[in-house]
Parts: C-alpha cells; structure tokens; sequence
C-alpha cells in the first residue's frame, strides 16, 4: 500500500466548490438519485448499499458497471458532491476542519485479469475555494493498493499541512473525499467495500511531515446502553495489557466533542462515559492505547 500526492481525474464530474450536505461517513444514510441508491453527500457511478458492513447496517460496495456485452465501461466510483441549480454535480463539503488524520476500513477483491492485479484508490483532500473555480490546497492525499483483502481492514494516515507560520498555510473552506474501485485509465471488475471513515484529532497544524500509515492491533468493545438515554453510557471490553487508554467521542462528520482518559487493566474493563453534554444522534467512540485500539458506534436519544 502506498501513499503520495495525487492527481485523480473526476471524468463526468465537474467543478470544485463546497456542497451544503455533510456526507454520510458510516454509509448509514442513502437516498436515491435517478432511480439509483446512492450514499447521502456523494456522487456514485456504480455503488450498491450492501449489507456486509464492518459496523452498523449498510457500507458501501463499489462494482464497476458493464455494457450489453459485459465489458466493463468505466470505474465503479464514490466522490463526495452535490448537484448545483442546473443539475451539474460539484465536488466538496463545506468544512473549515484541519483533520490531522482519517482512516476508514475496507475490503478489496482486485480484478486479476491478464495476470495483473487491478488497484484502488481512497483521496482525501481540502482546499479554499477561488475565483473562476480556482481552488488552493490546504492538503491533498490518498491511499492506493492492489492487495486482496477479504475481511476488513482498517488504514489510517495522517494529514499534513504547511507550517501555520508559512505563506503557503491556508484555511480550508471546503474538502472532498473520492473513492475509485478501478483505475481510471482500465477499469475493470473488482469489488471494493467501504465502511466507517473517520478524523483524528483537530491540533493545532505542525510543520508537514510525510509518514507511513500507522494501524493498531483493534479491539472490539460494546456500549450500553445503546442507544443511551441518561447522562452516562459504558464501555465494555478485553484489554490485552494495563495501560492508559485516551478515550474520545466524535460527532459523525469527525467534530471532538468529549475526551477523557483512563486506566485499564489486562482483562476485562467497564469504562464509564459520560455523555450529559451530547445532545441526540450517532457518534463515534475512538480510544487507543500505545499498542490496540477501539472503534465503536452509540446514539444518544435524548
């Protein structure tokens, strides 16, 4: 798997400017667009609502439609975007945020036609807008591979930007994420799920440094109640080691809301989450110590 600065061709997709949807991270939310389920905030050429999910109901199943003859006619596709007044689809999200990290988890099962693997492509990108569709970077990278993976997998990368004090820093109005089953240039007929994409930490930004993907040994964890209802929720799970665990809960679109942090010891752990100040909806707990992580999802109906 690599990871470098990238120019992707959006094909029938046009423009770059912020649309007024957040998009549905978790693919817990779909709509239809011309008769076609499609994940709430994208544009999808090719996406199915599958029921194989990492966590939760739904993920997104990205397979490369075929003519009449079953050629494969162009990359199954994913990219965040909204339809403008005259119907063209304009790539990004309103967003400020300076992410520091994302991940999402995936599973692959790359083309082998030829004897040569097919790859995919995850990017992530934000940028300020400018005039005549100008747009200035504020970061811009991605995620490529053309291994199997047949159970899913978690990626995690960080984001860099310039120096806060350089000429060059930049504060985003706008970001896109765009997903592509297929090379562009080949499609072919591999199959990519997607599930769960979220932020790291929202810091102050550092000087860029470019480094290799970090991925933790994951931990499976239950929340309960769930949905909760009181001021309080916990936090159920097997530890493989004592060690301090940093626990923080995300809204939906990646927002820190609450942070704490705890001791645990080898074994099992009941952590108690305090959950007076988030008000109704989905959110996304994120704890890790220096060798495993969790990730899980709650609601809270107030």
């Amino acid at each position: 798997m690599s990871k470098k600065i990238f120019t992707l061709l959006f094909g029938i997709i046009a423009g770059f400017c912020a649309s007024a949807q957040t998009p549905s991270y978790d693919f817990e939310s779909w709509t239809k667009t011309n008769g076609y389920e499609t994940p709430i905030g994208f544009f999808s050429i090719g996406a199915i609502k599958s029921t194989d999910s990492h966590m939760g109901d739904f993920a997104l199943e990205l397979i490369s439609p075929k003519d009449t003859g079953g050629k494969v006619t162009q990359p199954a596709r994913a990219v965040t975007a909204a339809p403008d007044s005259t119907g063209r689809y304009i790539i990004g999200y309103a967003t400020k945020s300076k992410p520091r990290s994302m991940s999402f988890w995936y599973k692959y099962l790359p083309d082998t036609a030829g004897g040569k693997k097919d790859s995919f492509t995850f990017e992530f990108g934000s940028f300020k807008s400018g005039t005549n569709g100008a747009r200035i970077f504020a970061t811009r990278e991605f995620i490529t591979s053309r291994e199997f993976q047949t159970t899913y997998k978690q990626v995690s990368f960080n984001l860099t930007y310039p120096d806060s004090n350089s000429s060059s820093s930049i504060t985003p109005d706008s970001a896109y994420i765009s997903i592509f089953s297929s090379t562009y240039a080949n499609p072919r007929a591999s199959k990519l799920f997607i599930d769960d994409i979220a932020f790291g930490q929202f810091s102050a930004i550092q000087e860029a440094t470019i480094t290799s993907p970090v991925v933790k040994a994951a931990v499976k964890a239950d929340i309960f109640p769930n949905p909760a209802y009181d001021n309080y929720t916990f936090v159920r799970f097997n530890a493989p080691s004592d060690a301090m665990v940093n626990m923080r809960v995300y809204t939906i679109d990646g927002r820190l809301v609450y942070q704490q942090s705890s001791h645990v010891i080898r074994g099992l752990n009941n952590l108690k989450l305090n959950i007076e100040t988030l008000s109704s909806g989905m959110y996304i707990l994120k704890a890790e110590s220096g060798n495993y992580q969790i990730q899980s999802k709650f609601n809270v109906s107030r």
